[in-house]
């Protein structure tokens, strides 16, 4: 099931089915609430989209979009995290702690602040990380 049907975009537009599905975003039968018009809806799939529209979303409380982030930054976690060691802690730790970092940054992001939402998010992370390694 797709998890678009059933909800409203913009307050306004009530998606009832998927009419059909392309490369880069599926088309959609819904109805005008305001007018009570039958109208399609073109919604470019997810992983077109960028991250600052993700985080968007993420604030207004949709957990595929902040779920999509994660997935994204997952892999720079990672990477930013292994050549640091904890004395008597796993590796996982600082993982988490990375992970912390990533939806921190998820949570705080301000478009209008930052340039972009990836250099952000490398810096949440990174800060993090050290937070944990001067701490233990």
């Amino acid at each position: 099931m797709d998890n678009l049907i059933g909800k409203k975009l913009d307050g306004r537009y009530l998606i009832e089915s998927l009419i059909g599905v392309g490369g880069m975003a599926n088309v959609y039968k819904g109805r005008d609430v305001r007018t009570n018009n039958a109208i399609a809806v073109k919604v470019l799939k997810e992983e077109f989209l960028g991250n600052e529209e993700l985080v968007r979303r993420s604030a207004e409380g949709d957990k595929s979009a902040e779920e999509l982030l994660i997935r994204r930054y997952t892999g720079l976690v990672y990477r930013r995290a292994k050549p640091y060691f904890l004395p008597g802690a796993d590796q996982e730790d600082l993982l988490q702690e990375g992970m912390i970092g990533l939806c921190e940054a998820i949570r705080s992001f301000e478009p209008e602040k930052y340039a972009l939402f990836s250099t952000f998010a490398a810096v949440c992370i990174m800060r993090q990380i050290l937070s944990a390694v001067k701490s233990y």
